[in-house]
This record gives structure tokens, sequence and C-alpha cells, in this order.
């Protein structure tokens, strides 16, 4: 075990260090002690990891709201946005991939010109067609 203060080896049982005398078993971030698992991965009070660092990210936002429906007249309107929808998505995905197409043919000339990178592209065109 390392000494989190001076770096040094301590061979100590209790865990202190003999340069600096500091307590090697105690988290330090917050200065306490797991008596089960003294060379613990996480401190058990406050998180700290001697061995990583981690961290953790939530997003959070508010979810689509919907009205209620009731009735079949409300069923069809719903019925009809939704095709709106997909017909929307469908188009913006098509435009979508002939830019994409676009894009990498463009870089495919420029690669060509230069003639450094005579295979530029095709692996994007591989992963394009299988999806």
């Amino acid at each position: 075990m390392t000494c989190p203060k001076c770096g040094k080896m301590v061979g100590d049982k209790f865990g202190l260090c003999r340069m600096c005398g500091e307590n090697c078993m105690q988290c330090p971030s917050c200065r306490s002690i797991n008596y089960d698992k003294p060379d613990s991965f996480i401190c058990i009070n406050c998180g700290y990891s001697r061995y990583c660092k981690y961290e953790i990210w939530v997003s959070a936002m508010m979810s689509f709201q919907h009205d209620r429906v009731d009735s079949e007249k409300a069923k069809k309107i719903c019925e009809k946005n939704t095709e709106k929808n997909l017909e929307i998505i469908s188009t913006l995905f098509t435009d979508n991939n002939k830019i994409k197409t676009n894009i990498i043919n463009l870089f495919q000339k420029i690669s060509l010109k230069d003639n450094k990178f005579t295979n530029f592209g095709s692996e994007y065109i591989s992963m394009g067609e299988k999806s």
C-alpha cells in the first residue's frame, strides 16, 4: 500500500507511514477509515476512489405531453398526425442519406487529388449500406 500524502510504500500493518505519519487506510478525501475493507476500491462514505476517476452525468428533460384520446374523432386526428409525422421523418431521412453520399463523394474527390488517401470513405460507404 502506498501513502497518499508522500507516495512511499507502507509496510506497517496499521497503515501508518513512517515518512510523514499519515494513516494510509483512511480516505484522502473525507478521512474516514473502512475497517471492514481497509484497501477498498471506493470509499463507503464519500465515494472517492484511489484507483480511478469516475464521473456520472445525468440529464433530464420533459417527455412529450399528449392529450387523452376519448373518442373515435380524437383517435382519427391522432392517426392523421402520426402519419404526417412519419412522412416528415421519412423525407428527412432520405435527405440526410443524400447529403451523406454527397459528402463522401466530395471527400473521395479531395483524397484522389492529394493522392494521400486513395481509399478514404470506402469504410463509410460500406457502413451505410449495411444499415
